[in-house]
């Protein structure tokens, strides 16, 4: 399997993968910042509790805990989120094509995994805008019988995709640290 950088130069792929990870940690924790008012006793994880609610019954529930604004910062938090999808899709995807691409790394079930996640990560952002359209609706007062299954079942399969990722980059790194220094090269 090929993943989806594989036509651009190397050099390319090494820049923006720097670009696009010092933007992700930035916009994590800017992201972080934001979302903190959203800690209540029925969204405990904040804006994740209302994308992980599941049934119209919790987010509603959600909904009216939090104060107008809070809903305020909800939306806010969810269109901005439109960016750090981008950001960290591109990231992730970038990182496990490096990952598959790496001479050193010589486990082909590695390097075929790190491929399928450049495209899972890809996924994983368009699931995450599939996500921000759910809870929009559903902040705006609108399809309450459909946003919150449809946002926790993009927001899961996100979740998967994002978590399968970050474990195999982590993978990656050990078995970087792990070679002993006359297979180095």
């Amino acid at each position: 399997m090929q993943h989806p950088w594989r036509a651009l130069p190397a050099t390319v792929r090494r820049g923006l993968l720097k670009r696009t990870t010092i933007l992700a940690v930035l916009l994590t924790i800017f992201m972080a910042r934001i979302g903190a008012p959203l800690d209540s006793p029925a969204a405990p994880l904040g804006i994740v509790s209302l994308e992980l609610a599941r049934t119209p019954e919790k987010m509603e529930r959600i909904l009216h805990e939090w104060t107008p604004r809070q809903e305020a910062t909800a939306r806010r938090s969810v269109r901005l989120d439109f960016t750090y999808l981008v950001v960290y899709a591109l990231a992730l995807s970038l990182a496990c094509a490096a990952l598959a691409d790496a001479p050193w790394l010589r486990q082909r079930a590695v390097t075929t995994a790190a491929a399928a996640l450049s495209w899972g990560s890809l996924l994983a952002g368009a699931l995450d805008a599939v996500e921000n359209a759910a809870l929009l609706a559903a902040l705006r007062g609108a399809a309450m019988a459909t946003a919150p299954p449809a946002a926790f079942a993009a927001a899961s399969l996100k979740f998967a995709l994002v978590a399968a990722a970050l474990l195999l980059l982590a993978t990656g790194g050990v078995l970087r640290l792990s070679r002993t220094p006359e297979h180095a090269t």
